[in-house]
């Protein structure tokens, strides 16, 4: 029930459509069931890593999701709400919790990102987090090291963030062995150098990857906004 509330404030609020809200939910055997719409042409982030099987996203799908990721975290960070600057915390990041909406592959075109997921959610109004929720759970490679610590006190949208940058990292290298702790590990830095025959290029990707990944958030992006420009 919460998380219907909450698809259903961002979507009713947010200066554009960034969720797909859940209709209803219903229980089966003790377990609770989300019904959500889903449009034509779309298929979840995870299965369209999944099909370039051990091979990277090609970069101009890469860069292309990656923007739109970005664009609608910084809608979701941030909407007003009835005067008030409110937004959500997703905290839950991953390619099975984003939805890539009217996709086409051949025209290198994504589409719009939504996402779905809001059970780990946390409300931030005027900069503060007001809503904890009742239970935290997340897809461990994917968060950020306070969230494994359960330091809410530090939760802010740099927390989101490091997951975007797991998740490009996902995006870049196919099918590696990825563990919070270490994700840029030496052996994955040597694979960024040398992702492509242009070492500009490569040596911006690891600084941006460096930047969205940082121990600490303070020494990361801190909106999505920076991370776009």
């Amino acid at each position: 029930e919460r998380e219907r509330k909450i698809s259903h404030e961002i979507e009713n609020y947010a200066s554009k459509s960034i969720v797909i809200p859940i209709l209803d939910v219903v229980e089966e055997k003790e377990q609770e069931y989300a019904i959500m719409q889903f449009r034509q042409n779309g298929i979840f982030l995870k299965q369209l890593i999944e099909s370039y099987g051990t091979e990277s996203v090609p970069i101009e799908i890469c860069l292309e999701v990656l923007e739109e990721i970005l664009s609608s975290l910084e809608v979701l960070h941030s909407f007003q709400k009835k005067g008030k600057e409110v937004g959500y915390l997703h905290l839950d990041l991953h390619p099975g919790n984003i939805f890539l909406e009217s996709i086409d592959i051949e025209k290198k075109q994504v589409g719009k990102v939504k996402f779905i997921d809001f059970f780990s959610a946390l409300k931030i109004e005027e900069g503060e987090i007001i809503d904890r929720g009742s239970k935290i759970t997340v897809a461990s490679t994917y968060c950020a090291p306070e969230q494994l610590s359960r330091e809410i006190y530090k939760y802010r949208p740099a927390t989101d963030l490091f997951s975007v940058g797991v998740i490009c990292l996902r995006m870049l290298l196919g099918k590696v062995e990825l563990t919070t702790e270490h994700c840029l590990t030496k052996e994955i830095k040597e694979k960024i150098q040398h992702f492509s025959e242009n070492s500009v290029m490569n040596y911006a990707l690891l600084q941006f990857l460096k930047c969205c990944m940082e121990e600490s958030p303070n020494y990361r992006y801190q909106s999505a906004k920076e991370m776009l420009c």
